[in-house]
């Protein structure tokens, strides 16, 4: 059993033209859980043990005064170690877990993926199941029935949908309850890990269909222990860690303090010497790489680099491939009076093994790169534009990679993998080991300049 006390949830969906609108709005809130310290089988046990004094309570705080807020559209992501509290604050939100004192406000539909095919019948169909689960969240027959041939083809369970849930494989399972529960189209999406079931095309397709949601404004809350897939759907996220908040920010930042938390964990579970031994280590090979590089190499510029995803006018980690893309990088230059002849930056495009798809740069395209307009703007800004998209490639998960060179290509000046994405195409699939093309074949067009980042995006 547990005890909870909640001072204050709102979600609201309102039609205040204010920006940005708060959907989510969670303040102070505690869960404790009760344990008992001694260990009965029957009813008589707990009996006898209650008589004789031996039943003992102690409290477990699963969430202490943790406070959030979530504005409509966003999507954010909740963080931790396992039994941080990500799972019961999620619960909170969907109404799972509702102490007496709970104020839960909304006008929006939440979908809560906490549980892939929770309510399901393993005696009835597949297909008796749609319509068991759809009701429970809120769906009318003539909804369901509008939305049914879609659900089907989702799960891909045309085969299978008059068999008894009971035979069904777990990933069977999964994808049913997945398309059951996005078909709603939820104002508010709770999920709790049900992307790491299921094979990787599901997966994929999980992920897409989560896209989807979001740029039609759907609000998401995202529990992951996967990095990537924090990154290519959340701008912002909660770090928790023993039931309170820990950190509250950009994901960057958040990853960095979830690192730094879990390192510590690790730390302190380690024999004493063993602990003191990686510590040494760890401040030799600091002092070891605190060197200036440009004392180094005096001949070398300093560059740091960063590149973004832009699709329909908006930064993206998950790519359409049949549509327009732009690959934008920027790269920071400290000492730019280093250049001494023009440079190349190119990109280089590889599967998440690793292996080499293509890539491409402004020779490619007769276009020079100056350094004397380096050396004003301190920064260069390269724009690779796929007008058509790349729709002979195959959806998978890919990297990107960028390099700065000589205008021979002799020298590195500056290489770094930047960024990993998942990228889609129905017309092809999933397999993004086979049909490996070059890039530099289906490159339209290349804008070089050297500004800093516009603020408007180009279309």
């Amino acid at each position: 059993m547990y005890q909870a006390r909640l001072s204050e949830i709102h979600v609201n969906d309102s039609s205040n033209d204010q920006q940005p609108q708060v959907a989510i709005s969670a303040k102070n809130i505690t869960v404790n859980f009760r344990s008992s310290e001694y260990k009965f089988s029957t009813f008589k046990e707990y009996v006898m043990q209650r008589l004789q004094g031996k039943t003992k309570f102690r409290n477990l705080t699963a969430l202490d005064n943790v406070s959030i807020d979530v504005f409509k559209g966003e999507a954010i992501a909740l963080i931790g170690h396992n039994g941080s509290g990500k799972s019961t604050l999620l619960k909170v939100l969907a109404g799972i877990i509702e102490p007496d004192d709970l104020r839960l406000h909304t006008e929006g539909r939440i979908a809560p993926m906490i549980e892939l095919g929770t309510g399901f019948d393993p005696e009835l169909s597949g297909l008796e199941n749609i319509y068991l689960s759809c009701m429970l969240m809120g769906l009318n027959k003539g909804l369901i029935e509008e939305r049914l041939e879609k659900i089907i083809q989702f799960a891909e369970l045309q085969d299978f949908i008059d068999m008894p849930l009971k035979n069904y494989s777990s990933g069977m399972q999964a994808r049913l309850g997945f398309a059951c529960t996005t078909a709603i189209d939820p104002e508010i999406l709770l999920v709790d890990e049900v992307l790491a079931v299921g094979d990787s095309n599901f997966a994929k397709k999980c992920l897409h269909r989560i896209e989807k949601l979001r740029a039609k404004g759907t609000t998401v809350v995202l529990v992951s222990h996967d990095p990537q897939t924090v990154r290519t759907f959340c701008s912002r996220a909660y770090v928790l860690s023993e039931g309170k908040v820990m950190f509250e920010g950009p994901v960057e930042k958040a990853l960095e303090e979830h690192d730094r938390i879990m390192d510590q964990r690790y730390l302190a579970s380690l024999p004493i010497e063993e602990r003191s031994e990686i510590i040494r280590k760890r401040k030799l090979l600091k002092d070891a790489t605190q060197l200036d590089p440009s004392k180094e190499r005096p001949d070398a510029p300093t560059i740091i680099g960063n590149i973004h995803i832009i699709q329909a006018k908006r930064q993206t980690r998950v790519l359409e491939l049949t549509k327009p893309f732009y690959f934008e990088v920027e790269l920071a230059v400290r000492n730019p009076e280093r250049f001494e002849e023009d440079i190349t930056v190119g990109i280089a495009w590889l599967t998440e093994h690793n292996q080499r798809v293509g890539g491409t740069n402004n020779l490619q395209s007769a276009l020079t790169i100056n350094p004397e307009e380096a050396k004003k703007q301190n920064s260069i800004r390269v724009l690779f534009h796929f007008n058509d998209g790349l729709p002979q490639l195959c959806g998978g998960r890919y990297k990107i990679e960028v390099g700065v060179h000589d205008c021979n290509l002799t020298r590195t000046i500056y290489t770094e993998q930047l960024i990993t994405f998942e990228a889609f195409n129905q017309t092809v699939g999933f397999n993004s080991d086979a049909d490996i093309i070059s890039l530099g074949a289906f490159l339209n067009k290349m804008e070089i300049t050297w500004q800093p980042a516009q603020t408007e995006l180009p279309g």
